[in-house]
């Protein structure tokens, strides 16, 4: 397995060792580590640039290393964006894991995961591109359609499972989930990628529950957006339709809002005057 220093792309053990101690006039996340799982799409880079704009340092990790160097190269290479190269897929998320543990000296304020399935992804696409995507649902053999509806599922369970119990335990620690349950938010979706994304929510549901009938010190939450929020648009569309601000970094802000006030439960937004209120709100 590859150590560490082959997992960092770009930093070591000293960023960690020299984050700033939080002020009142420094940013709401400054000194403060967060984890963006799936974060290397246009959504999740978006998640990644509003913390990075709260003041965290991020982490963001992928199989595949120039996704890693493409969303770094966009943001200007930040010098608080930690790339790492390694894999969250079950089966191998417990290594990737350690390893940046090791690295943060076990500093983890938030986690961040975002939910959307790309099964039509091309061979560089983030962790969440991997759900079935073998046309219709029927035609699924019976015995294959277990794994194939949990595929996301097992993916954000795996991750939760070993991240949630490393969040630091000040009371201020929270994991976020970013969910959709209508197709118009991400784009076309695959059939078992809708049944996918339910799962997920599921999840989100009764981590979410558990959290607050257990008393946990670290909060979890779900951003749920709806279907007035198209976010996966087509490249064409972009080019000639320019948004004078992304979308996708309107949801990091979001997010980073979120994190910084520790905002458990389920926060919904449907269309765009709701998330620009969310915004406003968490500011």
């Amino acid at each position: 397995a590859n150590g560490p220093e082959k997992l960092f792309s770009r930093f070591g053990r000293r960023l960690f060792s020299t984050l700033p101690a939080a002020t009142e006039s420094s940013l709401p996340l400054e000194g403060q580590v967060a984890w963006v799982v799936g974060g290397v799409g246009i959504v999740g880079s978006g998640i990644a640039h509003g913390l990075l704009a709260a003041g965290a340092t991020v982490i963001v990790n992928s199989r595949y290393e120039q996704r890693l160097e493409k969303i770094s190269e966009a943001m200007g290479h930040p010098a608080r964006l930690v790339t790492v190269g390694a894999s969250m897929l079950p089966g191998r998320a417990e290594i990737t894991v350690e390893q940046v543990m090791d690295m943060t000296s076990n500093q983890l304020d938030h986690v961040v995961a975002h939910a959307g399935g790309r099964p039509w992804a091309s061979g560089g696409g983030d962790e969440t591109s991997t759900t079935y995507n073998r046309g219709s649902v029927l035609h699924i053999p019976a015995d294959e359609y277990a794994s194939a509806a949990s595929q996301l599922g097992s993916f954000h369970f795996a991750a939760a499972s070993l991240l949630l119990p490393r969040l630091t335990d000040a009371g201020k620690g929270s994991y976020t989930f970013v969910t959709s349950s209508t197709s118009a938010a991400w784009g076309p979706r695959s059939y078992m990628t809708q049944v996918n994304s339910y799962g997920v929510m599921g999840l989100a549901g009764a981590l979410r529950r558990e959290a607050k009938d257990a008393g946990w010190a670290s909060r979890v939450g779900e951003l749920r957006l709806g279907s007035g929020l198209k976010l996966d648009r087509p490249e064409a569309e972009r080019e000639s339709e320019p948004r004078e601000r992304p979308l996708s970094h309107t949801i990091g802000s979001v997010v980073a809002g979120m994190a910084a006030k520790g905002a458990g439960g389920l926060v919904q937004a449907d269309d765009m005057p709701e998330l620009l209120r969310l915004e406003q709100e968490l500011r």
